[in-house]
């Protein structure tokens, strides 16, 4: 008898392990269901898995550029895996003279290749005094503004050739597609929390012409870096 109650509970004992473990395989598959949404984007329309390196930035092989690269995002959307690099350039001329130039290259992955869609450049040529060309901090942008799943792009960059105080001149370039439209002027100035001149911006006429998401994000973004502060 004592024989038969030992196998008993012995049986009892290994019948409750599965319903462990088969609670555990649950929860851990509710876990992952769960984290899915947050981690995978595949499915959203729109801008997805983009990143801008702007430390150390490197080049995919197989594109090319015309100056050093000064940022690099990548990203996916509907139209397939795009490449947008900013870079600049300096010269050093005669007599102190210098020059330099800026550069923004688009390129969308054609089988193992990329095909160019656009490129911008600007300089300012032989500068006897202190250069600015470059880009603002928190460029590139890359958003698909208008909700179609395809992104826009806008470069932000300031341009000078001076010895005094005085404004730069401001260029916001946005892009849908190979379509380029632009934001141009200059910054005003605040000198010790005076405002001591006012900004000058000109929207293209094209631009107006644009969706509201599109000119709105252009708008506040210029707003954002109209005003140099001494």
């Amino acid at each position: 008898m004592r024989a038969i109650l030992i196998l008993l509970l012995l049986a009892g004992a290994g019948c409750e392990r599965p319903k462990d473990t088969q609670a555990e395989a649950g929860s851990a598959t509710k876990q992952q269901t769960t984290m899915t949404p947050s981690t995978q984007i595949t499915n959203e329309k729109g801008v997805r898995d983009l990143v801008i390196e702007r430390q150390n930035p490197v080049l995919p092989a197989g594109v090319q550029v015309s100056g050093k690269p000064v940022s690099v995002a990548t990203w996916r959307d509907d139209a397939g895996e795009h490449v947008l690099v900013q870079s600049s350039r300096e010269e050093n001329g005669k007599d102190d003279y210098r020059s330099a130039y800026l550069y923004g290259d688009h390129f969308i992955k054609s089988g193992v290749s990329y095909t160019q869609q656009w490129k911008i450049q600007d300089f300012v040529r032989d500068c006897p005094v202190d250069i600015t060309l470059e880009y603002s901090a928190d460029s590139p942008k890359v958003e698909d503004l208008d909700g179609d799943g395809i992104a826009e792009t806008m470069l932000l960059y300031s341009q000078a050739c001076k010895g005094d105080v005085s404004p730069n001149d401001l260029k916001l370039l946005l892009h849908k597609g190979q379509t380029k439209y632009g934001i141009r002027g200059t910054q005003g100035l605040r000198i010790q929390g005076k405002l001591a001149e006012k900004p000058v911006m000109q929207m293209d006429r094209s631009l107006k012409k644009t969706p509201v998401a599109l000119q709105n994000a252009a708008l506040n973004w210029w707003k954002a870096n109209e005003i140099l502060q001494f």
